[in-house]
């Protein structure tokens, strides 16, 4: 299994630090998310502990390869925690550390890379010493065999740079003024999305119940499901309740503010007399009992919204009874 790993975002919120990806490609040559961790820095500590961490999820085994770039910490890393397994070195990451002047030796350079027999690695080789020593030399420091498919030891395939990482990072940058915890989760709302298409996409085209492979359909997770449902809805409805004994106690102190204005007291009350037994409904009666003509017509208004306010309390209390009743 190739593993491509690299350090990828500076975060930029209130707690700076680094960013850390580990992907692979899967058989059908797509992004797949392994994990990641947010260090302080580029530290060979922080790289060691993400290994470890790494290592606890997939374990250690001679078939392993890692690529990422020539960062010191990343490779003692991987030498302390993957003994076992295989450390390469990316090769753009390389083309990057070699100044290449000219598209013509960047070119000769993957070339070298890419090169399947010793004949065309050693004359690619002998053509970049001719054109560039200090690539050369640069090239022959770091060993043929951490970077060149022809000498890796593994089967190496087509897996020469850690654009993988790259093309994740690139879909992560823009929420790196995030919060630590508002980040991870994002990230892992965004792998989840990931996953959940291409399952989509393999129910579509085989025509078959997910349901029935991966999980006994004894109907337990249909009613886990439901009750989940059940209570979200009842939360929202005790928050909606909530507000609503706000809004009425606002509207009780405004009516006592009203009351409270007026000297010359004119009971108006027949209308209210009918209603049932409510406080709001004991504070409307007190409240138009103080208010004047005019101070009538400003309370128009307020008897309506009291009207509303109470037929749509009742009949959330009535939906969230016949919830409590199932």
């Amino acid at each position: 299994m190739t593993i491509a790993y690299d350090r990828c975002n500076t975060l930029k919120g209130s707690i700076q630090g680094k960013k850390y990806d580990s992907c692979r490609m899967d058989g059908n040559n797509q992004i797949v998310s392994i994990a990641f961790g947010i260090c302080k820095g580029e530290t060979g500590p922080c790289c060691s502990w993400l290994m470890y961490v790494l290592k606890e999820c997939i374990g250690d085994n001679p078939n392993l390869l890692f690529i990422s770039d020539r960062h010191a910490a990343i490779a003692f890393a991987v030498q302390d925690e993957f003994p076992l397994a295989y450390h390469a070195v990316c090769c753009r990451h390389l083309m990057m550390n070699l100044s290449l002047k000219r598209d013509k030796t960047k070119a000769l350079f993957w070339r070298i890379c890419k090169a399947y027999t010793i004949e065309e690695f050693s004359r690619s080789m002998s053509h970049l010493q001719d054109i560039q020593t200090d690539a050369y030399d640069k090239l022959c420091q770091v060993g043929p065999h951490r970077w060149s498919r022809l000498h890796f030891l593994l089967v190496r395939y087509t897996y020469l740079t850690s654009n993988s990482v790259e093309s994740v990072n690139a879909c992560t940058v823009v929420y790196r003024k995030l919060p630590v915890l508002k980040l991870a989760e994002t990230y892992r709302a965004m792998v989840q999305e990931w996953v959940a298409g291409k399952i989509q996409l393999f129910v579509s085209h085989h025509q078959i119940d997910l349901s029935t492979v991966l999980i006994p359909n004894d109907g337990s997770l249909e009613e886990a499901l439901e009750e989940n449902v059940r209570l979200s809805v009842l939360a929202k409805l005790q928050e909606a309740l909530d507000e609503k004994d706000i809004l009425a106690d606002q509207i009780l102190t405004m009516m006592h503010r009203y009351a409270d204005r007026f000297t010359n007291r004119r009971v108006e009350i027949n209308n209210l007399m009918v209603l049932q037994d409510h406080p709001l409904v004991d504070y409307g009666k007190y409240t138009l009992g103080c208010m004047t003509g005019a101070g009538m017509k400003k309370c128009v208004h307020l008897k309506s919204v009291r009207g509303e306010l109470l037929r749509s309390m009742e009949e959330k209390r009535q939906l969230m009874a016949n919830y409590k009743d199932m």
